[in-house]
């Protein structure tokens, strides 16, 4: 019987069709190049072989909008046009199931670290809504330094680096996006009290805690439509602290 439930397609709010309901749910693989941050071609043959596997939904993890990285071999955006590894990624998450000609929706997730960006992978001082340095017995201060707090000119600059992430994915192939605001990135920091100690309109009240998030969503939205029309989005999260916005194909 449950093996019969996974095997049903599994319609989103956004009336994109899954064509079971097994999810690849978001990993951080490190296989991008140390330099470009491009994705190696061990990374494109590792998400061909999870989309032969027969997961219904693929999602890529940690892809980062801008040089802040989470890890060792983050895939970076830095550009709205696609390279060619970038489609060969795109195409191979999309591979038809061994034996069948089910094919996953494949959506990449959009990242930054803000102050959970190590040393050991970047020389730039993380960033965080405040000055509020991670704090975890016997690993905070020796695994993250102190944050500098982003201006509100920095702030205001976040939802267009998004923004062009999502119109990278999309030009490369990939069927949407999903917007990392948990696990104490740097949307989680912004929308929790505790880490966002601002004085200006991205702080303070929940409203302003979370209008960061919502700016970026609709950002995302504008830069998509000129992509692929007509888009649907989810409005509640696939799951705790994430946003996924998908495309449906068109009559």
């Amino acid at each position: 019987m449950t093996e019969e439930i996974l095997r049903k397609p599994f319609r989103l709010p956004c009336e994109v069709v899954l064509p079971n309901r097994i999810c690849k749910t978001a990993t951080s693989e490190h296989l991008a190049h140390p330099i470009t941050g491009e994705p190696l071609k061990a990374m494109v043959e590792l998400y061909r072989a999870w989309a032969e596997g027969g997961s219904g939904l693929i999602i890529t993890g940690n892809v980062m909008v801008d040089e802040h990285l989470e890890g060792p071999g983050n895939v970076i955006c830095r550009s709205t046009t696609p390279s060619a590894i970038w489609r060969e990624w795109a195409e191979a998450s999309k591979t038809c199931r061994k034996g069948s000609q089910e094919r996953p929706v494949a959506i990449v997730q959009l990242s930054h670290p803000g102050r959970q960006s190590p040393p050991s992978v970047s020389l730039r001082r993380p960033v965080a809504p405040s000055n509020v340095p991670f704090r975890l017995p016997g690993v905070g201060i020796q695994l993250f330094r102190s944050p500098r707090t982003l201006t509100t000119e920095e702030v205001k600059a976040l939802p267009t680096k998004f923004a062009n992430a999502a119109a990278l994915a999309v030009a490369a192939g990939f069927d949407g996006v999903q917007i990392h605001a948990a696990h104490g990135y740097l949307l989680s920091q912004f929308l929790s009290p505790h880490t966002n100690r601002r004085s200006d309109s991205y702080g303070g009240s929940a409203a302003n805690r979370r209008r960061l998030l919502l700016e970026i969503l609709a950002a995302i939205r504008i830069a998509s439509q000129l992509l692929v029309t007509p888009w649907a989005f989810i409005e509640r999260p696939l799951e705790p602290g994430a946003c996924c916005l998908s495309r449906r194909e068109g009559n």
